[in-house]
Formats: structure tokens, C-alpha cells, sequence
């Protein structure tokens, strides 16, 4: 009589069991290097958002005819050079769960609006921004960064407030 082979309860437990801890740690490993591409790129984005958005601000208010800032200073208004009225307005927008701040209200990079404002100090313009990581997440530690920009021209605390 022939003995017959097969596996026992034993042996296949213990072998589901190590294929599973394989398969964890697999999808766990896949999972945080999804997560550290997603949040490189995230950052990546928002660095060069951010040099092109201080690069116009600057450019704009250097060559402007006349600025306005609201008194809250959340909103900075341009006149360009040769235009009829004030065509350029940057903002400051609260919004959950990420305030940003906007050229004619498109979103151009996400900040904490309670620390960022514009103001001016010696006939200079500053724009205060407190950058955050992403518009996914709330309550981010941000990173203020503060632009100076000597206006060739007059500006007045008097745009709009809405």
C-alpha cells in the first residue's frame, strides 16, 4: 500500500500565515512610496508656484501706474501702465480647507490667510505669505516668507474689500 502525500493543517496555516506578512509588508512598502512621490511632487509644485507667483507680483507692482491695498490688506489692486482702470487684483481668499491666495480669483498657491496679509512700510510694498504644503490637509505648519517691492509709482489703502 502506498502512502499518500499531501500537506497538513499545520503546514498550510503556517504557510498562509508567511504569505500574508509577505503581502502586507508588499502593499505597505507600495503604499509609502506612493505617499513620499505624492508629497515630492506636492512640494516640487508648490516651490516653483511659488517663484512664479512672487516673480509676477513683483514685476507687476514695479511697473504699475498705481496700486491699491484694501485696509485689511488682503487684497492689493494694480493699474498696468497705459490701461484705463484697475485690471490687475491679487487676494487673499479663506477657504476650507486651505485658504490661497488668487489672481482675479484664480487660485495661485495655498497659504494660511490668517497669517499672510499686505501692507505697506516706508514706501515699500510688502507681501507677507505663510506657505502650506497642499490644499488637502488642515491645520498645516506654514513657512512665512515676506517679498519687499519698492513701487515706481503712488499707492493708496483704499481697493475694494469684497
Amino acid at each position: 500500500m502506498k502512502k499518500k502525500r499531501a500537506f497538513t493543517l499545520v503546514e498550510t496555516l503556517m504557510s498562509a500565515g508567511i504569505f500574508g506578512m509577505l503581502m502586507v509588508m508588499g502593499i505597505s512598502i507600495a503604499a509609502l512610496v506612493t505617499w513620499l512621490l505624492f508629497t515630492g511632487q506636492t512640494e516640487s509644485v508648490n516651490r516653483s508656484d511659488l517663484s512664479e507667483t512672487v516673480y509676477y507680483i513683483t514685476r507687476e507692482i514695479q511697473s504699475a501706474e498705481a496700486v491699491k491695498i484694501s485696509g485689511s490688506g488682503k487684497i492689493i489692486e494694480i493699474k498696468e501702465r497705459g490701461s484705463n482702470g484697475y485690471n490687475l487684483k491679487y487676494s487673499i481668499v479663506e477657504h476650507y480647507p486651505v485658504d490661497y491666495i488668487a489672481f482675479k480669483d484664480k487660485r495661485l498657491l495655498n497659504i494660511d490667510a490668517d497669517n499672510s496679509r499686505i501692507y505697506t512700510e516706508n514706501g515699500t510694498i510688502k507681501i507677507r505669505l505663510c506657505i502650506v504644503k497642499n490644499n488637502i490637509e488642515t491645520q498645516q505648519p506654514g513657512k512665512v516668507i515676506e517679498i519687499a517691492v519698492k513701487p515706481r509709482c503712488e499707492f493708496y489703502e483704499e481697493a475694494e474689500s469684497g
